[in-house]
């Protein structure tokens, strides 16, 4: 899970239970902590850390030194391996990308100038173009893209949707950006942008229905519609045709409109976050919801987080959840409340097993997704 958008020692294992109506899961056990990557900050210095759940053992790298990003960037994105850092100096945009497998940087610095013209509202980016989704500096509310070739810096304006009340964060699929949006009569609806053909695609009207948007683990497009009855629906991806429609038993499972990330759907099972009106003892923490008996697992991992209070000596704060789908854990990252810029992460086997804790010193700002 992205924990800044775009406008953001060792513990005994505990065994905890589950909030549920039925606390039979039948998920495979994982006993053995897992692989994850981290990208951290403090007040100077923007981190990345690889932990290896065999041995133990992280390496942290300086992606302030070694790609001159400063911990005040805009926003991060990933696609795959690839992770950006949009950053915003001088009245210009600049674009520092690393792969986290094979370490291979670039840097695109000021590869836009801001113009009077457009107010810029999010960017996002494959491994050779940036999209910088706008509304133009006038009367009227028109919602366009601004497509520029990373190599050769030419670019193309694409209006996308006309009388748009607000916009959401994209999502980049294969060569398509999804776009959802609240137009000026309160109606939620999703359109493509295709980054190939430079067209724009399907329109899908949710009317006065808040949407949240993710792709599942067939790459399907699926849409969970927040309305007096909350549903999942599943859409093909190319064509946007509906696939199948299924309720959720639970007032639980509800997400913020626009992209929601670090969430997984496999196997009829969702893999999510619990959000909670803040001020509360958690911000968020791990659930699983199950289709096929519609229940609904919010792990409780109070005992979890009063063993990290209580080696550390001072409170924390959940700030992300992320669920590996090819490791089966959840990756939870948090901060330590002493002011000094310090965190750390967990991992919780989705039988609510406390598999390892990993202090930081400095703030996780984004789990990279495996």
């Amino acid at each position: 899970m992205k924990l800044k958008s775009f406008y953001f020692g060792a513990i005994a294992m505990i065994i905890f239970s589950c909030a549920t109506d039925n606390e039979d899961i039948n998920e495979p056990q994982q006993t053995i902590s897992a692989n994850f990557t981290i990208i951290g900050a403090d007040v100077d210095t923007v981190y990345e850390f690889s932990y290896d759940g065999a041995s133990d053992t992280g390496v942290t790298n300086n992606l302030t030194a070694e790609l001159g990003v400063s911990p005040n960037f805009l926003t991060l994105r990933q696609l795959d391996e690839l992770i950006s850092f949009y950053s915003f100096s001088n009245n210009s945009f600049s674009l520092a990308q690393k792969n986290v497998e094979n370490g291979n940087t670039n840097n695109f610095t000021n590869f836009y100038s801001n113009e009077p013209s457009r107010s810029i509202v999010w960017g996002i980016n494959n491994t050779t173009n940036a999209f910088l989704g706008y509304f133009p500096n006038s009367d009227t509310r028109d919602f366009a893209v601004l497509d520029i070739q990373l190599s050769n810096l030419e670019s193309r304006d694409v209006t996308i949707a006309a009388d748009i009340d607000a916009v959401f964060q994209p999502l980049l699929f294969g060569n398509s950006i999804f776009i959802s949006f609240r137009d000026m009569q309160d109606n939620y609806k999703l359109i493509v942008y295709d980054t190939a053909s430079k067209t724009v695609g399907p329109l899908l009207n949710f009317d006065k229905t808040p949407i949240s948007i993710f792709i599942d683990s067939n790459s399907n497009l699926a849409v969970v519609r927040d309305g007096t009855n909350v549903t999942l629906e599943r859409y093909n991806a190319n064509t946007l045709s509906l696939i199948d429609s299924r309720p959720i038993a639970t007032s639980r499972v509800r997400f913020n409109p626009g992209v929601v990330e670090g969430v997984v759907l496999s196997d009829n099972r969702l893999y999510y976050a619990v959000s909670f009106a803040q001020p509360a003892l958690f911000s968020e923490i791990p659930a699983i919801y199950d289709f096929e008996n519609q229940e609904n697992n919010i792990l409780s991992i109070e005992n979890i987080v009063a063993a990290i209070e209580t080696e550390q000596q001072t409170d924390i704060f959940i700030t992300g959840v992320s669920f590996s789908e090819s490791q089966r854990i959840f990756v939870v990252a948090y901060t330590i409340l002493t002011g000094d810029n310090l965190g750390g992460v967990v991992q919780i086997s989705v039988e609510g097993e406390l598999l390892s804790n990993t202090t930081l010193p400095f703030e996780p700002v984004f789990i990279v997704q495996d």
